[in-house]
């Protein structure tokens, strides 16, 4: 193999090595941005919900908390649902492109109309209450 060969393997190295950084550095900066972004946080949380024929009722910030170098946002939410509708939820935020950590998740069932809460548990079960505490993350610099 002659010197110049080598070193244009090298640079085809150095060029993949560069491109992977830059890759893995998107979906650092995507995971944990720069800033809060409250209110597209919001805005996700409820095509969420949406998505998962989910009502949203409530989300309430936390108070920030450094953490070494990034700062957790905490969150509580309210939504009101089918138990099908929690499971597309969750699997709507593990898949979200933001880093979430969802720390507690209660359910229990919400009141509803005796004849409506028949009617609904024949069809697709009974409607639950269901409040979830997570957090977000983001880097300020």
């Amino acid at each position: 193999m002659s010197s110049k060969q080598g070193i244009s393997k090298t640079l085809i190295f150095i060029t993949v090595l560069i491109c992977v950084a830059l890759l893995m550095l998107a979906l650092l900066e995507q995971l944990l941005p720069g800033e809060a972004k409250e209110e597209q946080l919001i805005l996700d949380l409820q095509s969420g919900a949406d998505l998962s024929a989910l009502h949203f009722t409530v989300i309430r910030f936390g108070e920030r908390a450094a953490n070494g170098g990034y700062y957790t946002l905490p969150l509580n939410l309210s939504f009101k649902g089918r138990f099908h509708g929690l499971l597309t939820l969750l699997e709507y935020m593990l898949a979200y492109k933001r880093a979430l950590r969802l720390e507690e998740i209660r359910i229990a069932a919400a009141q509803q109309a005796a004849a409506e809460e028949e009617e609904a548990q024949q069809e697709t079960g009974p409607l639950l209450h269901v409040q979830i505490k997570a957090s977000a993350f983001y880097n300020a610099e």
